[in-house]
């Protein structure tokens, strides 16, 4: 280390910190986290070189799948994944829910991969998934053209919670937030009427909506592929 890095490190802490170089703006954003149930005891099967490439593998899939719904961030943190994205309209929140149907299909395409062609012992990766809304998200953008913006969101807070108790054991796999189930539109609920079919939960004075629904088509795929 020399004293050009230390003042570009400094530089870099006073515009973190600079109260009058920021601008606070407020997104509608909506997150999905995934938490992986059962890591530690797949860890203790295959051994922490083998559970790091299915992890890199699980995030970069995950990744490919937020990304077609024009995902704004991904992030990692021990064994949860969550991904952001911009919802402006009710539309948008739609297809951010469908994302997590998705995801929650790809579950089954991932565990016939690992367990037919990678790991010699059956496994079976799970997750639960939280997805929430919510307009109190704010990006900070600093004049600094090298400091990058990040969000302080309750949509990322909550979908993590969200993800943590999700479970097939306790309750459904996909959790979201009253907001998401609320900006559902009547043609959308019309349309898919035949499997909306949700659960809603009760839990410390807020209600939350659960359900374990997975894409028809792309399951069926997953099944015919060899």
């Amino acid at each position: 280390m020399n004293n050009e890095l230390w003042k570009k490190i400094d530089n870099h802490i006073i515009e973190t910190f600079s109260t009058t170089n920021k601008q606070f703006k407020k997104e509608l954003i909506s997150s999905i986290a995934i938490n992986i149930i059962n890591a530690n005891q797949i860890i203790k099967i295959v051994g922490k070189k083998k559970w790091l490439t299915i992890i890199f593998e699980l995030f970069y899939e995950i990744k490919k799948i937020m990304s077609y719904y024009d995902l704004d961030f991904i992030s990692t943190h021990n064994n949860i994944i969550y991904g952001i994205f911009r919802t402006p309209t009710k539309e948008r929140i739609q297809e951010i829910f469908e994302c997590a149907v998705n995801l929650n299909t790809f579950k089954e395409h991932f565990n016939k991969r690992i367990q037919d062609s990678i790991i010699e012992k059956k496994l079976n990766i799970d997750f639960g998934i939280g997805l929430a809304f919510s307009e109190e998200n704010y990006l900070i953008n600093s004049n600094s053209k090298n400091n990058n913006n990040f969000f302080k969101s309750k949509s990322i807070d909550l979908s993590i919670y969200l993800s943590e108790i999700a479970n097939p054991e306790e309750n459904d796999v996909i959790l979201l937030n009253d907001l998401i189930f609320a900006n559902f539109t009547s043609k959308y609920k019309k349309e898919n009427k035949s499997v909306l079919d949700f659960t809603t939960y009760k839990i410390e004075n807020d209600t939350f909506y659960g359900c374990s629904l997975i894409n028809i088509d792309y399951s069926e795929w997953v099944k015919k592929i060899k």
